[in-house]
């Protein structure tokens, strides 16, 4: 993950990372980073390339993250 990626995540809070060109790599990544995150109340991915593998990556991410209220996944190549 970039450093500054990661310096907007650590920001919290809302984070917006719509039309990065993020791919199911750098999704999985970020969703190892919200495990253990409590500062980020919303993620929007919106438009990017993050496929079924990072979805299912955030998904995972969610059941141990009680902080986030609002994930943006639309225009991801879901399904």
């Amino acid at each position: 993950m970039s450093s500054a990626l990661l310096a907007r995540l650590k920001k919290g809070g809302s984070v917006g990372l719509r039309h990065m060109g993020l791919d199911g790599e750098t999704a999985k990544t970020i969703a190892e980073f919200l495990r253990d995150n409590q500062t980020i109340t919303t993620l929007g991915l919106f438009d990017n390339r993050i496929g079924v593998l990072g979805a299912a990556a955030m998904a995972g991410a969610l059941r141990d993250n009680q902080t986030l209220t609002t994930l943006r996944l639309g225009h991801n190549r879901i399904g």
